[in-house]
């Protein structure tokens, strides 16, 4: 028997998040009736960051996105339903993306330590705490979890708000795809409060271990073997610690990532999920005018990604990634992928 509508759902999850109050802020700077952080709105493109995440003050410049639907700023957010409504349907579809990618749907329908799984359970649980956090969650059968900043166990809104129709129910079980991007590990309350990943079975390279990025502002020392190590969407500082390793950019960081120990001509930096975003179709982005490589003065590289390539001196580029200690000379095209 269902619990109630999607409507129903909102209106439960409102209630517990701001007592379904839009013009809400908490405590530590959460948005509206459904408790937004700046990473959640980021995530759905409709904040572009700035230069402290954490303090959750929203001051920079909403996107165009927001715009569309009524917020330029955090005052007009909180004082739009429609818009808060719109960001809410927007991230469940982020959302819902991750937990296919993960193969989470395979859980739907069966019952872990007296907790029924549903879509609306793993949609309030996903975002109290992310998705990796969600997963752990499940393949512990229900016994272990992450919390939000505020101490509430991801297991709670999983049996809390379970049953519910959503209009993703008809997705069905499912097992995550190989060739998926890697999905991104935030929730709309912030960054997933998880430990580092790291997985050595699942390692496409030998003698390693994979690390995902839990956030931002993490730090990740590799092994002496061959990992592979993903990148969050900023401020990340990577160590691969010995062996070929791979770095994954899963996204285009909004801020730049350092990789301490870069090894020109042994390890590689995979920026695919980046240019396959752009919809890049050619083999040399540096010729093309997408990518630039310049001194930090200080014996290391910067590289930077002008989008929109305007040409060899691009106005706006992406200052996105900090090579410690790699001159830009040193490197060669062995040291990138992009197919």
């Amino acid at each position: 028997m269902s619990s109630g509508s999607f409507q129903d759902m909102l209106s439960a999850w409102g209630h517990n998040e701001s007592g379904n109050n839009y013009g809400y802020v908490s405590s530590l700077g959460f948005l509206g009736r459904y408790q937004f952080s700046e990473e959640g709105l980021m995530a759905i493109g409709w904040y572009p960051g700035d230069d402290n995440p954490h303090n959750m003050d929203f001051s920079a410049g909403w996107t165009g996105e927001a715009a569309s639907f009524g917020a330029w700023d955090k005052w007009s957010f909180l004082g739009s339903p429609s818009a808060q409504d719109a960001a809410v349907t927007q991230w469940f579809d982020y959302l819902v993306a991750d937990i296919q990618r993960l193969g989470m749907t395979q859980y739907l329908g069966q019952t872990l330590n007296g907790v029924p799984i549903t879509m609306s359970g793993m949609l309030t649980g996903g975002s109290l705490v992310g998705v990796w956090a969600l997963k752990s969650y499940l393949e512990s059968g229900a016994t272990q979890g992450g919390s939000d900043w505020y101490g509430t166990n991801v297991g709670e809104y999983v049996s809390r708000f379970a049953g519910f129709d959503t209009p993703y129910d008809d997705l069905g079980p499912a097992a995550p795809s190989p060739a998926a991007e890697p999905p991104r590990s935030v929730s709309s309350h912030g960054w997933e409060q998880v430990e580092n990943r790291t997985d050595p079975q699942s390692s496409p390279t030998s003698g390693g271990s994979v690390y995902m990025s839990p956030g931002p502002y993490a730090t990740i020392d590799g092994s002496d073997g061959a990992d592979t190590i993903y990148a969050s969407q900023g401020y990340d500082v990577l160590t691969g610690a010995g062996g070929a390793d791979q770095f994954v950019f899963a996204r285009e960081p909004w801020a730049p990532i350092e990789i301490t120990d870069f090894q020109p001509g042994l390890d590689q930096l995979d920026l695919r999920p980046i240019f396959d975003a752009l919809g890049y179709e050619g083999t040399t982005p540096f010729e093309d005018g997408y990518l630039f490589i310049q001194t930090d003065n200080n014996g290391g590289a910067q590289v930077l990604l002008d989008r929109d390539v305007t040409g060899g001196d691009p106005e706006w580029p992406n200052y996105f990634l900090h090579l410690r200690g790699v001159t830009p000379e040193s490197l060669s095209a062995g040291d990138w992928i992009f197919q």
